[in-house]
This record gives structure tokens, C-alpha cells and sequence, in this order.
């Protein structure tokens, strides 16, 4: 392993590690905090029988977030499925270099007269606050740069930029705001929505996006959701909001489970019996669409 510290340039290597290039059993890990946010990496190497054909995986794990990206060879060649993160902060980009006997991480300062060349500038304007407001009446959809108090709004959500996956992927997070623009930590009995947030997976040569929702009960254990996105992120988040609030009717996760169990055994489908849940949130006034 060798880590490199080259202040004198605007690249700046991190980590260096190197393995045989045949390795059956390779196994690391890393973690570290780069500009606040919480990065780890599991590299694993594998060999299944007829042992011809090896795979290296790389787990990312990207404040809780995960993504992989795996590495596959053998005598006649190899490939890759999926692709590495790469972070963005103020002028700074971290990416992540992979091969299956080698993995380095890189930090580069991005020039200011650079910028116009630099292809992730066209999200400049993307990564800023956005204010989604939400209707009484169910109307939503209508985007501010700042909230404002209207006695018709039902409650705001803040769209914030949290990091970027790769060279054309912005992720963000989701927080929800009252009508009188406080910040609400969403509780439906003893559980707790601890954050809202965009997650990224890699699928074949393209990528998966949805959005998660971490949820803890009262015992401490958290789960974490996703839902595919379909139309605008609000009409997910809704969907989100309205599977928090069945929750309010179990104890906690090993409660939540028996009952899944017990309608399945009974032939109830998760859609009736979201149907029946949904009718005890109508007071956040939000309707499935």
C-alpha cells in the first residue's frame, strides 16, 4: 500500500494498493472522510470453481449509500460491469481508479479558468437549494430558490445537493419543512425517518437511480428503503411519506416483519394492505396519484 501526498501539483494521489494479479483470495478495506462525507471501500477478489474465471468487486459505500463495480477476467480477456463514483466539492473532484491487481484514489483541484472546460460545470446551476412546495389540494410540483409562508401550503420539501456520482450524475437529499418553514423530523410511532436521499447502482454498462429513506425503530435497528423513480422525485417522496406513515401501526422491525409474514399467509397482497394503511394519513393530505 502507498499513500502519497503531492502538494505541489493540482492531482493529488491519495491511495495506492497493489495485489498479484491472479489473487484468489484478496480482501481490504478502506474508510476515510473526504470533505465531509463518509467513504468506504470493500475490494474483494473471487474465484469460484473451475477457478478459470476471476471477478474483483469494489463495494462503495458512500454515506451509507452503496454502489458496486466489479471487474471480471479470466485467459481470453476481461471486462467491467458498471462504473466507479467520482465526488465533486467546491473546486475539488475525488475519482477512484480500478484495474483487477491495482485500486488508487486521486484528488484534483479544479482551476477556476478551467471551468469552462471542465464537463461537470453544466451542473453549476443544478446544485443549488430548491424549494418544492406542496398543495393542500395536493398540488405540488412548483419550484422555488426560497420558501415562503402561504396558509394554501401543506408543507415544503427542500431539495439540497449532496454529491456527485459520476461525470453526468447529481444525487441529492430530501428534507420536509412545515408551512411555517420548520424543519420536521418525520415520526410515525416508535419509528423515525432519519433522511430522505438519491441512491445510484450500477446496471450493466448504465446506471440505476432511486430514492431511499432511512428508517429506525424504537429498539435503534435502521432499514433502509427505495422506491424507483417515475415522473417528478416529489410524487416518489409521497410514496415515501405514505409508506413512513403505515408504520405508526407496529411496534417495531421484528413486529413489522411477523405481520408481513401473517398476511402473506393469509393471501393479502402488500397492495391491499397499503390500500387499507393509506386511509389512516389522509390528514397529511396527500392522495396517491
Amino acid at each position: 500500500m502507498e499513500a502519497k501526498d503531492n502538494s505541489t501539483s493540482n492531482r493529488n494521489k491519495l491511495l495506492t494498493l497493489h495485489w498479484e494479479l491472479n489473487a484468489k483470495e484478496y480482501e481490504n478495506q478502506i474508510s476515510f472522510n473526504w470533505k465531509y462525507n463518509q467513504i468506504r471501500i470493500d475490494i474483494r477478489s473471487f474465484c469460484p470453481p473451475p477457478e478459470k474465471n476471476i471477478s474483483v468487486h469494489f463495494n462503495f459505500f458512500i454515506n451509507g449509500e452503496h454502489t458496486l463495480f466489479k471487474f471480471l477476467y479470466n485467459c481470453y480477456g476481461g471486462g467491467v460491469r458498471g462504473k466507479t463514483p467520482e465526488l465533486l466539492s467546491d473546486n475539488y473532484r475525488l475519482t477512484f481508479h480500478a484495474s483487477p491487481h491495482f485500486f488508487e484514489i486521486y484528488e484534483d483541484k479544479i482551476k477556476q479558468d478551467d471551468n469552462k472546460d471542465n464537463p461537470s460545470d453544466k451542473f453549476q446551476g443544478q446544485r443549488k437549494d430548491l424549494w418544492i412546495s406542496v398543495y393542500k389540494n395536493c398540488r405540488s410540483g412548483i419550484r422555488y430558490d426560497t420558501p415562503f409562508k402561504d396558509p394554501e401550503i401543506n408543507f415544503w420539501i427542500k431539495k439540497s445537493f449532496s454529491y456527485q456520482y459520476s461525470s453526468d450524475v447529481l444525487l441529492f437529499k430530501y428534507e420536509l419543512y412545515s408551512a411555517n418553514l420548520f424543519f420536521i423530523s418525520p415520526a410515525a410511532g416508535n419509528f423515525s425517518c432519519q433522511r430522505i436521499f438519491d441512491q445510484c447502482k450500477s446496471v450493466g454498462c448504465g446506471v440505476y437511480s432511486s430514492i431511499g429513506c432511512e428508517i429506525s425503530d424504537g429498539k435503534g435497528e435502521y432499514r433502509n428503503f427505495y422506491w424507483g423513480r417515475e415522473g417528478l422525485e416529489e410524487q416518489t417522496i409521497f410514496e415515501v411519506i405514505i409508506f413512513f406513515n403505515t408504520l405508526r401501526c407496529y411496534n417495531d422491525w421484528q413486529d413489522y416483519d411477523q405481520f408481513q409474514e401473517l398476511y402473506k399467509s393469509h393471501g393479502v397482497s402488500d397492495t391491499e394492505i397499503n390500500n387499507l394503511l393509506t386511509k389512516e394519513i389522509s390528514d397529511l393530505g396527500i392522495i396517491r396519484g
